[in-house]
């Protein structure tokens, strides 16, 4: 694995409210070891408990018929649909069916850019907001509400927004938001998915919701936004 590819540096709660929700969700995440240069032993597996005070994760593998068959003296990566989150870790244990995971203690958790497009830092830009409309209910309800809500970073292929704790009840992971304005620049009815909610400032107790947009947004919008 080329960590050159991989920007490092989740903050502890980021990394932990990631892990919680694939947890919540009963997310699947994919393990490996580098076996040479070119093969990789590779698992599906799912996460049965989580101990952030301990840093101690449990999986065992999806699937009954398979085992986990490591190498001890190669590190585990881990791997996540959930924010593209990518980890290792040095120290684990096996126990019976289930494997025993020490997380990282730095917490500089390896999070993939395969986005690949340039984000842009908004958190000091007070005025910018995004009104959208939010599907609420089950996924695919077909019922909206709209909100306003401070835009923290963008890019052409997503954008991260501020969440008050009172907000938190108003977006759901894997909802639909369809994006009307962002400040006072109209998008044309920009759908979008929420691909992760997480804790943003602990103290403030705000978090951060990432929104993927269904298809990149121009790059004059953009321009017209950091101006």
């Amino acid at each position: 694995m080329d960590e050159s590819k991989f920007k490092k540096g989740l903050s502890k709660n980021e990394f932990c409210g990631l892990l919680d929700k694939i947890h919540e969700l009963n997310q699947t995440i994919s393990i490996w070891q580098n076996i040479d240069d070119i093969k990789r032993n590779v698992l599906d597996v799912e996460i049965i408990s989580l101990n952030f005070e301990k840093s101690i994760l449990i999986v065992r593998p999806k699937s009954t018929d398979e085992n986990f068959d490591l190498d001890s003296e190669k590190p585990l990566y881990f791997h996540a649909k959930t924010r593209d989150l990518t980890f290792k870790s040095e120290l684990y244990q096996q126990k019976g069916n289930a494997l025993l995971i020490f997380l990282p203690s730095n917490h500089e958790t390896i999070f993939s850019e395969l986005r690949n497009a340039q984000r842009f830092n908004m958190e000091e830009a007070d005025n910018r907001e995004i009104g959208m409309e939010v599907e609420v209910g089950l996924s695919g309800s077909g019922k909206f509400k709209y909100y306003r809500y401070r835009i923290i970073d963008i890019s052409e292929t997503g954008i991260g927004i501020e969440i008050k704790s009172h907000q938190m009840g108003k977006l759901q992971i894997g909802g639909l938001a369809v994006i009307k304005n962002l400040s006072d620049i109209n998008v044309s009815m920009l759908e979008s998915e929420v691909v992760h909610i997480t804790k943003f400032d602990q103290e403030k107790n705000v978090y951060k919701a990432g929104l993927q947009f269904k298809k990149n947004l121009q790059r004059d919008i953009i321009k017209q936004l950091i101006e």
